[in-house]
């Protein structure tokens, strides 16, 4: 049900009626704070993939190696090697990410990205072979790593300068939380 009310919020459509992001930071700050609700309504996109991301990584550190040393009966080396798969992931493919999000738009790639690590993420736990789990690590990591700095950026686009700090505080918290 929680993911159901993330997907939900994630997919609702941003309320722009009160945005004034002229760049004036100064101009800005003496204008009333938006509600903790106006600023998440804003960032659902953000909060949801890095709840996906905090998740997905700390299941990777945390668990995966108990799993496939226990449930899968890996080698302890080859449960090693996999998060570095998802490291390689990460550092190859954040980059040419957050490319794409600054030519077409943080919120579409940040929603693909997401669903697609989201996609390796599921069929990682059907694998059976050790180099069909390396793929799916691998997109996972090319893929959900990039949730951060999309969401960052799209907190850029989403709020007014004077909220950024609560906007970031907001979506740490949601990283933390996964």
């Amino acid at each position: 049900s929680v993911l159901a009310a993330a997907v939900a919020l994630a997919l609702s459509p941003i309320d722009r009626r009160d945005e004034r992001d002229d760049g004036d930071v100064s101009a800005s700050a003496s204008a009333p704070a938006m509600s903790l609700w106006a600023v998440v309504r804003r960032l659902p996109t953000s909060i949801v993939a890095v709840f996906v991301y905090g998740y997905f990584q700390s299941a990777l550190l945390l668990f995966l190696p108990l799993y496939l040393t226990q449930e899968r009966r890996l080698s302890q080396a080859a449960t090693i090697q996999l998060p570095a798969v998802f490291a390689g992931g990460m550092l190859l493919f954040s980059p040419v990410v957050g490319r794409l999000g600054d030519r077409v738009g943080p919120r579409a790639v940040l929603r693909v990205a997401v669903a697609v690590g989201l996609v390796a993420i599921g069929v990682f736990a059907q694998l059976t072979s050790y180099w069909a789990m390396c793929v799916a690590v691998f997109v996972a990591g090319a893929t959900l790593t990039s949730a951060w700095p999309l969401g960052l950026a799209l907190q850029g686009h989403a709020l007014p300068p004077r909220e950024y700090s609560r906007g970031n505080s907001l979506v740490n918290a949601c990283y933390a939380a996964g």
